[in-house]
């Protein structure tokens, strides 16, 4: 499989996963499909699937505390872009972007992966009102660690 989008407009980057990992994200009441990065920080992640917290919803996100996860240096981007899944290791939050997409260097985010199609960020849109709701992340269905078979291009 084999995807290549720029869910956001000023989205211009070519990124490459090559073993990416399937999760569900429950939001509330919707669930999204994602794709994390094979990135150390991801993988990490991912071993602490099934994992729940609550989120904030702002305007533009949903963001909640996990455990801290290691991470390089190198790792660290500025800012986000609108289907973004990130890692903001200031607080330990899980983030997932929906709009406001910014660059700006001040903005310490590691990059953990993506939602799956631009829908999901309606989907995940129409739970930001606010609230603190149930953030769930969990593998999909036959995504096991070393069970890779297809490259992601975002």
């Amino acid at each position: 499989m084999s995807i290549r989008q720029r869910l956001g407009p000023s989205d211009t980057r070519q990124t490459v996963i090559l073993s990416p990992t399937e999760i569900a994200i429950q939001l509330g009441k919707v669930v999204v499909t994602a794709y994390l990065t094979d990135t150390q920080v991801a993988k990490t992640l991912i071993a602490h699937l099934p994992l729940t917290t609550m989120a904030c919803t702002g305007i533009n996100d949903a963001c909640g505390q996990i455990m801290p996860l290691p991470y390089q240096a190198s790792d660290v981007q500025g800012g986000w872009f609108n289907g973004d899944i990130c890692y903001d290791p200031s607080g330990d939050w899980f983030s997932i972007y929906t709009g406001g997409e910014n660059t700006k260097p001040h903005l310490r985010e590691i990059f953990l992966g993506q939602l799956a199609n631009a829908n999901d960020i309606k989907l995940v849109n129409s739970q930001l009102n606010g609230d603190e709701i149930p953030l769930t992340l969990s593998l999909k269905e036959g995504e096991r660690e070393g069970d890779k078979t297809s490259d992601i291009n975002i």
